[in-house]
């Protein structure tokens, strides 16, 4: 566990220089070769190894026809964890929560979003997800962008 990765934001450049690329560095270096991860980014990320299970896809997260192509190329029908880290507006995140982590995440998986704490879209879906279905934490420490993840109870 997990044997299914997802992950929209690979390697960013965004405005944590020093952090770039960590979460998908540590993915990439801690998975077992059997696990499969689908990275997805709107940038060209040159991460992908088939000889390990590391699929990207270059899309904008909008654009769920394609990634849910994609899903299914690789025979994936739930995540066991998702990393969620793209562009941080209301409607995106309310996109990627409907479309990808609703409709794929296993019951016993873990989704967790970045910057729950200071950007309008994680900080929203946090405040409104369904705590009768769902466990919620949020980790923000002082001024820190946080991080929170979300499971079925």
């Amino acid at each position: 566990f997990p044997v299914t990765i997802f992950q929209i934001g690979v390697m960013g450049k965004g405005h944590h220089p020093s952090n770039a690329g960590i979460s998908t560095e540590i993915l990439y270096k801690m998975k077992k070769k059997e696990t499969v991860y689908l990275g997805i980014d709107i940038e060209w990320r040159n991460v992908r190894d088939d000889e390990n299970n590391f699929n990207f896809i270059q899309a904008n997260s909008m654009d769920a026809r394609t990634i849910r192509d994609k899903i299914e190329e690789l025979g994936i029908k739930e995540f066991d964890f998702m990393v969620i880290d793209g562009w941080h507006s209301v409607n995106t995140v309310m996109h990627e929560w409907e479309n990808y982590v609703i409709p794929f995440l296993s019951k016993k998986g873990i989704a967790v979003f970045h910057d729950v704490h200071s950007h309008p879209g994680p900080y929203a879906l946090f405040e409104v997800v369904d705590r009768n279905i769902f466990s919620v934490e949020k980790y923000c420490y002082g001024n820190d962008y946080g991080i929170g993840a979300i499971r079925y109870k």
